[in-house]
Order: structure tokens, then sequence, then C-alpha cells
């Protein structure tokens, strides 16, 4: 099953790296590398859910799948 990534977090929000770093308190470098990861770890998707107001699920659910 296909999950969001940092990086589609982002291009979907216009959120730049550094400003994403600056909120969750993460090294710039440190995400880019999880931007080349298919999953988000647990710590920092759980930063950037709390960070930005997300449902628990963003970066688990398939972005493809269709609403029922």
């Amino acid at each position: 099953m296909a999950k969001k990534t940092l990086y589609v977090f982002r291009a979907e929000n216009g959120i730049w790296r550094k400003e994403l770093s600056d909120k969750i308190g993460v090294d710039e470098t440190t995400l880019k590398q999880i931007e080349d990861e298919p999953e988000v770890p647990q710590e920092i998707a759980e930063k950037v859910i709390s960070a930005y107001g997300l449902p628990q699920n963003y970066f688990t659910v398939d972005p493809n799948a269709k609403e029922k």
C-alpha cells in the first residue's frame, strides 16, 4: 500500500524543509534522509502530526485510495 511520505506532505502544503525542520526540531539533513525513505519514522510522524494538527493516520493511509 502506498503511504504519504514526508516529501509529499511538504510538497502538498508548500512547506520548505528548513521551515519544517525548525517547527519540529529536527535537523534539515535528517529530514532530507527521511524524505528519501518510503515510510516516515513514527517519532517524526508524531512531531509533524502534532505541529500541523493532522489526523493521526495521516502518514499511514493510502493517498490513492478512494473514499467509500
